[in-house]
């Protein structure tokens, strides 16, 4: 890959923490039918994106981070669209907490260390960095401050854009985060 042709690197961010079982409402879904999960709507809707990066050839170079408890690299950053679902997406199961601001972070790192050669310079000039999240808008254990977290995103220039499957109270931190990056919040109430 030409590194001047690429137009974006994008890490994705995608919630698989207990928060993502309920419904978009937010009420406690059938534990036996996923198909009103959250986690299920959000795997389709990041399934079809993907499609869409790959059957358009967009320059790109992509990558997936999961997050609950812990912040997981799924797929590296790379160009190669079919690790998403080969690698990233079929393992995913939600449980446990959710550390949203601690995943910011890390993806954040792991654009910049991509990015940039030994000798710090910029490989990919013409790319716009940006992190899109998966996610039901919650942090409940993150060690990072989000404040931080928003502060090293302006400062290394990625775009934070999100799919939020919560409600208006529990997305509106991280609608924030989008906005004071540049980017732009979702929240789909069906």
């Amino acid at each position: 890959i030409d590194p001047d042709s690429v137009k974006q690197i994008i890490m994705v961010n995608f919630d698989e923490s207990n928060h993502m079982i309920s419904d978009l409402r937010g009420h406690d879904s059938d534990k036996n039918s996923e198909k009103d999960h959250r986690v299920a709507i959000a795997f389709q809707c990041l399934t079809v994106f993907i499609n869409r990066i790959y059957s358009n050839q967009y320059p790109i170079i992509q990558g997936l981070v999961s997050f609950n408890n812990q912040i997981k690299v799924k797929c590296p950053l790379s160009p190669f669209v079919s690790d998403f679902e080969d690698k990233g997406l079929e393992s995913i199961k939600p449980e446990s907490v959710t550390r949203l601001w601690d995943s910011l972070v890390r993806s954040c790192d792991e654009i910049v260390k991509f990015r940039k050669d030994i000798k710090g310079n910029e490989i990919y000039k013409n790319a716009i960095s940006r992190i899109i999240v998966i996610s039901g808008g919650e942090d409940n254990y993150s060690r990072t401050r989000v404040e931080n977290a928003v502060k090293l995103l302006i400062e290394n220039k990625i775009i934070v854009d999100s799919i939020i499957y919560g409600s208006e109270d529990e997305c509106k931190m991280l609608c924030a985060v989008c906005h004071a990056t540049g980017g732009i919040s979702m929240r789909p109430e069906s």
